[in-house]
């Protein structure tokens, strides 16, 4: 038997903040659409350097092929 793929992707965070305490989402998939009113938004742990108001990210899960001849 084939051992399980890897998961692969992308991973999304969103951080709601109340009046008590803040809740945290967490979801993954190969894409991510979001629009917002504004935010920070975070890439590999960098923020980016205004806030935004809409996003989006693909992730292809195989690595690019290459052929030589």
């Amino acid at each position: 038997t084939l051992p399980a793929p890897v998961e692969t992707g992308l991973t999304t965070r969103v951080t709601h903040r109340g009046l008590l305490r803040r809740r945290r989402e967490t979801a993954g998939g190969r894409a991510m659409q979001a629009g917002f009113e504004s935010a920070t938004v975070h890439r590999d742990g960098v923020a980016h350097p205004r806030p935004l108001t809409r996003c989006a990210w693909y992730r292809h899960t195989r690595d690019l092929l290459l052929v030589r001849p």
